[in-house]
């Protein structure tokens, strides 16, 4: 149940409270949905084959592969996509 924060000075401080327990477990669970969905990003980009690029394309002996999609880019393009900004790091995947 959402508690409004108006009229507390008659309602009291218990209801200030609530409102308060309230505004703070909003922000926790959006904060919690960012970490799972930039860890679900992370984890995704790890297993798909489109992600994995050859650094020195030109080596063609070189049999190292690395991935864009880090974890702080994970963190950074979760960001990017809630403030509707672009990215440079784009998931393949997707």
């Amino acid at each position: 149940m959402l508690y409004s924060c108006t009229h507390t000075a008659t309602v009291g401080v218990k209801r200030l409270k609530k409102c308060y327990c309230c505004w703070l477990e909003v922000w926790i669970y959006m904060l919690a949905a960012y970490v799972v969905v930039s860890l679900t990003l992370y984890v995704l980009a790890r297993f798909s084959p489109y992600e994995w690029y050859d650094p020195h394309p030109c080596n063609a002996q070189c049999d190292l592969v690395e991935n864009q999609f880090t974890l702080v880019n994970s963190l950074w393009f979760c960001v990017g996509s809630l403030m509707q900004q672009g990215t440079a790091a784009r998931s393949a995947f997707l």
